[in-house]
């Protein structure tokens, strides 16, 4: 997972209140007043400037960082956030600002409110996960793909109106969807009334949030019939017997999750 080091501009200011919550969406991060930013830069593989923004002449404090540390920043991911009542000159300003410090690929986003720094730091979270040597698709189907297998339990995400649960659960994967085999409850009711989940495959043994292999994804829910041709291949395949359901004195649902998209970060061997 890349680093990243948010640096603002000015101490007790809207843009170091901003960088906090930047910082917090983003992940990986350290935050820090320019004046204040680490020697080495070494460990992180992206920087993110936070500035009030009023037109041409402005952050100047950050123009100077960017040509003063030019070298120790080039090939590293750069994004410029801007702070203000209007965006207009902005872009213009990220392009002169490229071309003068020579850092190609600056990226730029502006905020008008801090209720926008939440979106802005999903945006800018794209931005610094976005891999760099991007694994083929074949061979990305096939790490992800070899990982379901290996593993059997997943913790499934429902929510309604007032309403959300997180439930530990074995699965069963065939095909293009997951299956879960329950006796129902209250647990599940998010499924009943809107059919949205998400849900994540991990590995408990690693207790190191940097060594962590995970599998996330967001999908539709649904329950499968007992009538239908899927319960029954579904359940033969997880090894129930069916007429041993049918003698059960509590029915056993079927639940299909057909995932929509999938997040597989690089990690160790799995990705390049």
């Amino acid at each position: 997972m890349i680093r990243t080091l948010v640096l603002y501009d000015g101490k007790m200011s809207s843009a170091q209140r901003i960088s906090s919550q930047l910082s917090y969406m983003i992940g990986h991060t350290k935050t820090a007043e320019l004046e204040e930013a680490p020697e080495d830069l070494s460990p992180y593989g992206g920087l993110c400037f936070v500035f009030n923004f009023y037109g041409p002449v402005t952050a100047e404090k950050t123009r100077k960082y960017l040509l003063e540390h030019g070298k120790m920043i080039s090939g590293k991911r750069v994004v410029l956030i801007g702070l203000g009542f209007s965006d207009q000159g902005f872009t213009k300003y990220v392009m002169d600002l490229e071309q003068e410090t020579g850092l190609a690929g600056l990226s730029g986003v502006f905020i008008t409110a801090q209720s926008q720094a939440t979106r802005a730091g999903q945006e800018i979270e794209k931005i610094m996960r976005a891999p760099v040597n991007p694994m083929e698709e074949e061979a990305l189907e096939q790490a992800i793909s070899k990982f379901i297998e290996s593993r059997a339990d997943l913790a499934l995400a429902t929510a309604g109106d007032h309403y959300i649960r997180c439930t530990p659960l074995p699965y069963l994967y065939s095909g293009d969807s997951f299956y879960i085999v329950s006796e129902g409850g209250s647990d599940f009711r998010g499924i009943v009334d809107n059919g949205r989940v998400s849900a994540a495959i991990f590995d408990s043994s690693e207790k190191s949030q940097g060594n962590q292999v995970s599998l996330t994804f967001r999908g539709e829910a649904g329950i499968v019939s007992p009538a239908d041709e899927e319960y029954t291949r579904i359940m033969s395949e997880g090894g129930f017997d069916r007429e041993e359901l049918m003698m059960l004195p509590v029915e056993m649902f079927l639940i299909r999750i057909r995932p929509h998209r999938f997040e597989f970060p690089c990690h160790k061997n799995i990705c390049p």
